[in-house]
Formats: structure tokens, sequence, C-alpha cells
């Protein structure tokens, strides 16, 4: 017999407006109240990762059609001309984080890379399931960015393929050897109205081949 998780809901959108209730009565507070609460330093890591995974799925058109699904084994999905169902995976990095001191050194730059293990009986070995990469890279060193302002943010596209070609066993990179493998494979733009056919470039050049596998 087949085994269904009965648990697992897909989100739907929320307009913020939602009420928190006691008892079924309004309780004077609402979701949106929340997200400010939670979400409004964007320059923190989690809020970071979660606000350039939006900014590549706008760039593409495509924040409408879902809402984000953390749990997913890709960040952002797109049609193209050449695959009905394309993947992306989103990284980001900045040089300062909200927690800097004036006098604090800048971060060094660094992604992570590590394939993951996928629990299915197909697949028993770590995997990068994401047809593609996009490295999202915030500010600058000693100026603390404004993550709203699109002018501060640069791009590095990959395919996966590229990645498990050269570096397989490598769980992270930095910036340097990550613009090395760029130029041989990808693509890069500072600006963020180019991003969009940059991604659809790297795909058109290297199209996807079914199953992204690790080492």
């Amino acid at each position: 017999m087949r085994k269904t998780n009965t648990l697992r809901r897909f989100p739907k959108f929320k307009n913020g407006d939602d009420p928190f209730q006691l008892r079924g009565i309004p309780a004077g507070f609402k979701l949106h109240d929340f997200w400010r609460w939670m979400a409004s330093d964007l320059v923190y890591n989690i809020h970071r990762g979660a606000l350039a995974e939006y900014i590549v799925a706008k760039a593409l058109g495509v924040v409408e059609n879902y809402p984000r699904a953390p749990w997913e084994s890709y960040d952002v999905q797109i049609d193209t001309e050449v695959s009905d169902l394309v993947t992306l995976e989103v990284k980001s990095a900045a040089y300062v984080q909200s927690w800097h001191w004036v006098e604090s050194n800048p971060s060094v730059i660094r992604f992570n890379l590590e394939p993951k293990t996928r629990l299915t009986a197909l697949f028993g070995k770590p995997t990068r399931d994401a047809d593609y990469y996009v490295f999202c890279v915030l500010g600058e060193p000693g100026v603390f960015p404004d993550p709203l302002d699109l002018e501060q943010w640069e791009f590095y596209v990959l395919p996966t393929e590229a990645i498990n070609k050269e570096i397989p066993k490598q769980k992270t990179i930095g910036l340097r050897p990550l613009q090395r493998l760029v130029r041989r494979s990808g693509l890069h733009t500072p600006n963020y109205d180019e991003l969009s056919g940059v991604i659809k470039e790297v795909i058109r050049r290297d199209p996807p081949e079914g199953e992204m596998l690790g080492p």
C-alpha cells in the first residue's frame, strides 16, 4: 500500500491583513504586524537569503506563481524555451552583517555548495538537485548595505553541471574561485535589470540534462 503524507501542505499566498484570533474574535493585530516584527532586519543572514530568492524570482517574473517553500529542494523554478521546468538554487552573501561593529573586518564571501542526501529510494547519495545556481553578493566592504537598493547586488550564474564537474566534492566556494569558475562556465552581472537575461542565456548555452548528481 502506498503511504501518503497527509500532513504536508503547500503554502498559499496571504495578504497580510489576516487577523490573529482568540476564541473566534480578532485579537487586535494582524499577520503583517508579525512580518514587520520578524523580518525587518533584511541584512540578517536568514532574511537576506530569503530576500535574494525573492529578488531572483521577481527578476524572472515568477513571484506570483507560488509562495516560498523553504523545504523544497530548490528555490526558484521557471519555464523556458529549452525545458518546461528549470530549477534554481539561490545563494547569498554580504561583506557586512547586521551584527557588525564599525571596526569589524568585512566578512569573507563564501557560499555553501554542499550536496544533500535526498530521502528517496531512487537516490541514496548526496545530490545537488537544482539545475543552476545563482550566487548573490550584497554590498561592499566597510559600508552597511541597503538590501532594498538593487544596485547594491551583483549576481553570478552557473550550471550545476559545471560545479559537479569542476569541484564535485567541495562543500563551499569563495568569491575568487567562484569568479574563475563563472568566467569558464557561467555569466556574471552587476546589474539587476540584466539578471533575467543572464540566467536565460546560461540556460540557453548549457541546457539542463536531467538530474544533477553530486559526488
